[in-house]
C-alpha cells in the first residue's frame, strides 16, 4: 500500500464520490456468481495469500478502497515540525481479471481530496506563482488555491499492472510490471498537492508462502520504479513491503507489516525556499527525495466466499525529505468472481 502526502482542517466539501459508490454497488450486483473459494483475490487488494488459489482464466475481483492519511510537519525539512498539517482522503475503485491461466491484469483510479492547515500554515503555504519574481516573493504573496485551508479534490493517477502468478515448490511467485499515468494535468505544486503528476513504470516481484504445518505466512513485494525525470534530476526509487501474518481461522487473519521506500531526488535542504521563479523550486514537489519507513498492522476477514474486507493502520518511524506520517488508515472491500 502506498500512502499519499496530506492535512487536518475543516472537512467541508469532503467525500465527493457518489459515482464510485454507485458503480461499486452496481458491480456487486451484476458480477457473475461463478466463483469458488479457491479463487485468488487481486494482488492489488493486499489480502492474505491463499496457498490453494486458483489462477485460471476467468477469475477476477472488483474492490473499493478508502484511505485517510495525516501528516504533521516534515522529518528534516527547513520548517521542521511546524511546517503545517496535511490530510488526504482517498477513494479508489479497483478491478482485476485473469485473462489467461496465471496472467492477471488490474487497473485502478483514485479520487483524492487534500487540505493544508496548521498553526504556522500561513507562513509555509506555497505562494502563488504570479507573486514570485526574480528578486524574490512580493509582499502581497498569497498561498496557492490548494493551500487555503479547505479541502480540494480531483482524480489522480491511473494505475495498471500485469502479474504472472505461479507456484514453485510451495512458494507463490508473481513477477509484475506496473504503470502509473496521470489522469489529467492536476496540480502538483502546493503543500496539499494531489500528487507528483509523474508517469512511472515499476518492475518487481511478489513472493508469498504459508509455513508448513503452521498458520503463519509471509508476503514480500519488491519493486523498482522508473520515474519521469525533471530538470535533469533522477527520481527513481525502490519499494519493499514485507508482511508477516497469522490465520486465526479459515476466514480471519491478522498481520504486521513494514513499508520501506529508498530512492533518488533532491533533499529539502537543497530545495530551500522560493527565492525566485527557480526551476528547482517550481518542480520541487516532483523531484523531492521522499524516503520513508512505515510500520503497521492489518486484519483481513472473508465475509463470505465472495466478499472480503481488510482494515490497515500505518505509522512512519523514519523519513528523509518527507512529511511525517502520523497515521494512515485504510479500509478495503472486494468481491471476487
Amino acid at each position: 500500500m502506498r500512502y499519499m502526502q496530506i492535512p487536518s482542517v475543516s472537512r467541508r466539501n469532503r467525500f465527493r464520490f457518489p459515482a464510485y459508490v454507485a458503480l461499486f454497488a452496481l458491480a456487486m450486483t451484476q458480477l457473475p456468481l461463478a466463483w469458488s473459494q479457491d479463487a485468488v483475490n487481486s494482488s492489488f487488494t493486499d489480502t492474505a495469500p491463499n496457498p490453494q488459489a486458483d489462477y485460471s482464466a476467468g477469475h477476477g475481483s472488483i474492490g473499493l478502497e478508502f484511505q485517510h492519511t495525516y501528516y504533521h510537519g516534515d522529518f528534516d525539512g527547513p520548517a521542521g515540525k511546524d511546517s503545517g498539517d496535511v490530510s488526504f482522503f482517498v477513494q479508489e475503485l479497483r478491478a482485476s481479471y485473469f485473462v489467461a491461466d496465471g496472467w492477471e491484469v488490474a487497473i485502478g483510479l483514485p479520487y483524492v481530496e487534500s487540505a493544508y492547515s496548521g498553526k504556522y500554515a500561513s507562513m509555509f503555504a506555497h505562494p502563488v506563482l504570479s507573486c514570485l519574481t526574480p528578486a524574490g516573493p512580493t509582499p502581497a504573496c498569497r498561498p496557492t488555491l490548494l493551500d487555503d485551508g479547505n479541502y480540494h479534490g480531483t482524480f489522480q493517477d491511473w494505475n495498471a499492472g500485469v502479474r504472472y502468478h505461479f507456484d514453485y515448490a510451495g512458494y507463490q511467485l508473481a513477477p509484475k510490471i506496473d504503470l502509473v499515468v496521470p489522469s489529467h494535468n492536476y496540480q502538483y505544486y502546493g503543500a496539499a498537492s494531489f500528487g507528483e503528476r509523474n508517469t512511472q513504470v515499476g518492475v518487481g516481484m511478489q513472493l508469498s508462502r504459508q509455513f508448513d504445518f503452521s498458520n503463519f505466512y509471509y508476503d514480500a513485494q519488491y519493486e523498482y520504479y522508473f520515474n519521469t525525470p525533471h530538470i535533469g534530476y533522477n527520481n527513481n526509487y525502490s519499494s519493499l513491503v514485507v508482511d508477516v501474518g497469522y490465520f486465526i481461522s479459515p476466514r480471519l487473519s491478522a498481520k504486521i507489516l513494514g513499508d520501506l521506500k529508498i530512492g533518488n531526488g533532491i533533499t529539502d535542504q537543497e530545495i530551500g525556499g522560493p527565492p525566485a521563479l527557480d526551476p528547482i523550486w517550481l518542480n520541487h514537489d516532483r523531484i523531492r527525495l521522499q524516503d520513508h519507513g512505515l510500520v503497521g498492522a492489518a486484519i483481513n476477514y472473508a465475509l463470505t466466499d465472495k466478499y472480503n474486507i481488510q482494515a490497515t493502520l500505518e505509522h512512519a518511524v523514519w523519513g528523509r525529505s518527507n512529511g511525517d506520517l502520523k497515521y494512515g488508515l485504510d479500509f478495503q472491500i472486494s468481491r471476487s468472481f
